[in-house]
């Protein structure tokens, strides 16, 4: 039966409709005043008590019900029980029936401090249903109850009982629907369509079972009890199978099988239902695109399986976020969230009945949070972030496309700007989307086209300044906006899967560029690749590198790999195969960006290393940072016990330089050793007559303001980063 429900119903009470209290009290009233008259014919008839186990059976196989698929309703066992009390004992044993059934349906169904006033309407309403419709049953039947005569021909009772069913459906889902439009202030026939259309089935279903008791009890004996039963419980179990053969159907359907949350199709059902029945309320909708960071990197490292993993824990985690959310917002009435996979790495939330973009930003700001705990996935732990994009009904579309679409261009922009972060829809943002595909296309044809280029940055010893060996840095020679650096499209780059074509074209560009400076007569020096996870990660790898060694005449010894730190930290056998194969093929494998993750020293005293690349964001503030002086430090006397070389890039100041030359740093990246160049350029420091020469200048003296006094703050550091790591 129809029951007013928080979830329908809640809202602020500043948007009611000002006749929702008058209608609420009517019905409530009027509900009374039908619960007093059954209880008075109850106790001042002459009927005998049977209708009470009738009435006790409704209410305990209320919850027993089969679903009825692509319907929003069910067959109910206590409807039918419900309506055969009517028929066989009078309105009065149906009202008593229904309120009990209303009663303890709504207690179940509900908490909160609005409870008694919605389970005192779903009472009244139900009993007022009850005495009309029986009234009127009896009234076209022209006769007492069935329970002391009973009828000869089921043709007597099929209209009545029709009526019966219509009536009672009419006013209790109607008046449902009533004070659930005036809270929400939207149309009734736009609830009544959405939620309590097909409901008419369980009223219809439950007024035929109960016709066919009541014309059959007197002829029903021992022999045909045996053989019906039976019969009944198999069709009633069949019947259940097949059902549940149908629900496994619309589940592959409307449910992401990884996850089992909402799948697209489910997930827009929910959008534009939302819409509907919002569209005339003054209550807002958020829609959120949620897209995991670098889950590529991850899908690479860990292969496909950890991948699937990932997804089906992260979705776990974001239910249960969503869950806590909505149990701290029991006191904000309308709001109601539904999570969804949209595909891949991509996630989208529905929040419904907000009172402003507000309530939305904290829903986001819950969700990022969900990821601060890494997940443990197979024996690893992985730590993964999240990008939130938001667009808000109406402000921002009235069409679920529209806001879908609005809420992913929002998670990428949140992307580019600051990872694990959310942004709300703004109209700047299609101008930059537009512009975002162009450079996506444009750089697809780069790669064919011959638009990118190396440049290559020295890397300087740092007590002699001369150069050691450089990094190779890609460049995008666009053919409008000029030279691009890495930073303005590698992240594009990543998301696009371009990351792994672009990676292979500059290492086998690399070994032919060392292979043309050694036959034009040069000397030249290692040059460092920077190579990402899922080139790391194809089958093979070694073999491929062998082959483009080979095929330019290259020496392994003038080739490093430089690789981020999660990719080798979270890396597993695989990681470890490839770096021990990497080393027998006598090439150089270094830790680039070395601070920025999450380290094991364990673990780092283990792989095939031969060094480590300190990230630049620790070296920019050495002048004024004591902490970043102290991890600095720390991190060159850890990289030394593990006989490790350091290089620090990013070095511009003379008085980082000092610094580092202090505390044994072995290699200087930066603007002060040489800023990037091309290749021509860069092969004028490979002629025997300039090799040798200090790429800087060098002094023997160290600035007391940048330099620590002693060996104690390189051993307080090593502690900090110690902690950190584990």
């Amino acid at each position: 039966m129809s029951q007013l429900t928080e979830s329908k119903a809640d809202s602020a009470v500043g948007l009611r409709h000002p006749a929702y209290l008058p209608y609420m009290h009517l019905v409530i009233g009027l509900g009374s005043i039908c619960i007093l008259y059954a209880v008075w014919q109850v106790l001042h008839q002459s009927a005998n008590y049977q209708w009470v186990i009738l009435a006790s059976l409704t209410v305990i196989t209320s919850p027993f019900s089969i679903k009825i698929p692509t319907a929003n309703s069910k067959i109910s066992i206590g409807d039918t029980l419900y309506f055969t009390n009517v028929v066989l004992f009078g309105p009065a044993a149906g009202i008593i029936t229904a309120a009990l059934d209303g009663l303890l349906g709504s207690l179940s169904a509900r908490t909160g401090s609005r409870c008694l006033q919605y389970t005192c309407f779903n009472v009244a309403a139900m009993s007022v249903s009850s005495l009309v419709g029986g009234t009127v049953f009896f009234g076209m039947l022209g006769r007492e109850p069935l329970y002391f005569r009973p009828l000869n021909s089921v043709y007597e009772i099929i209209l009545p009982l029709s009526v019966l069913a219509f009536i009672h459906y009419f006013l209790n889902s109607g008046s449902v629907a009533i004070i659930v439009a005036l809270e929400l202030r939207t149309r009734i026939l736009q609830i009544w369509r959405d939620s309590f259309l097909w409901t008419s089935i369980t009223y219809f279903a439950g007024a035929a079972a109960a016709g066919l008791i009541a014309v059959t009890m007197g002829s029903v004996t021992p022999q045909v009890f045996a053989i019906a039963v039976p019969v009944l419980l198999a069709v009633y179990y069949t019947y259940k199978t097949y059902l549940n053969k149908v629900q496994e159907v619309r589940s592959l359907a409307y449910y992401d099988s990884l996850t089992m949350l909402p799948n697209r199709l489910l997930f827009k059902e929910h959008l534009d239902q939302a819409l509907r029945r919002y569209g005339q309320s003054r209550k807002h909708i958020a829609v959120m695109f949620l897209d995991l960071d670098n889950f590529k990197r991850i899908n690479d490292t860990f292969g496909h399986s950890v991948g699937d993993l990932l997804i089906r824990s992260v979705g776990a985690r974001l239910s249960t976020s969503v869950r806590m959310g909505e149990r701290d917002l029991q006191h904000r009435p309308g709001q109601e969230v539904v999570i969804g996979r949209f595909g891949g790495d991509e996630f989208t939330v529905l929040l419904t009945g907000i009172d402003s973009p507000q309530d939305a930003a904290k829903v986001a700001d819950r969700l990022i949070q969900a990821f601060t705990s890494p997940f443990s996935l197979d024996g690893q732990e992985v730590s993964v972030g999240a990008s939130v994009g938001v667009s808000v009904f109406p402000y921002d579309g009235i069409d679920a496309d529209v806001l879908l679409r609005k809420a992913d261009t929002a998670m990428f922009h949140a992307k580019a700007d600051a990872r694990s972060s959310y942004h709300f829809y703004s109209p700047a943002m299609d101008e930059a989307s537009p512009q975002r595909l162009s450079l996506e296309n444009e750089m697809r044809q780069a790669l064919g086209g011959g638009e990118f280029r190396v440049h290559y940055q020295p890397i300087a010893n740092a007590k002699t300044g001369v150069l050691t060996k450089a990094e190779a840095l890609v460049r995008w020679l666009h053919p409008t906006k000029g030279l691009l650096s890495a930073t303005e499209f590698i992240s594009l780059a990543e998301q696009t899967g371009l990351i792994r074509p672009v990676g292979e074209w500059m290492l086998r560009t690399v070994c032919a560029q060392i292979g043309d400076w050694q036959q034009a007569g040069l000397s030249p020096v290692p040059v460092a690749v920077n190579m990402s996870a899922g080139q790391f990660r194809q089958p093979n790898l070694a073999r491929s590198v062998a082959q483009v060694l080979r095929e330019t005449g290259v020496d392994p010894c003038l080739l490093e790999l430089e690789l981020a730190e999660d990719t080798i930290m979270q890396g597993g056998e695989e990681t470890d195969k490839s770096l021990q194969e990497m080393r027998d093929l006598g090439i150089r494998v270094s830790v680039d960006n070395f601070g920025a993750g999450y380290s094991s020293l364990s673990r780092l005293r283990r792989l095939a290393l031969d060094g480590l690349k300190i990230d630049r964001s620790f070296v920019a503030h050495l002048a004024e940072n004591p902490d970043d002086r102290a991890v600095t430090a720390a991190i060159i006397t850890m990289a030394g016990s593990l006989k490790l070389r350091v290089i620090a890039e990013g070095v511009e100041t003379e008085g980082q330089m000092q610094f580092l030359r202090k505390h044994g740093c072995d290699e200087l990246q930066g603007w002060l050793p040489g800023r990037p160049m091309p290749a021509d350029e860069f092969a004028g420091l490979l002629d025997y007559r300039h090799r040798f020469q200090p790429l800087f200048e060098v002094h023997s003296f160290f600035p007391s303001s940048v330099v620590a006094e002693d060996q104690g703050l390189a051993v307080a550091g090593l502690r900090a980063v110690s902690s950190s790591k584990h």
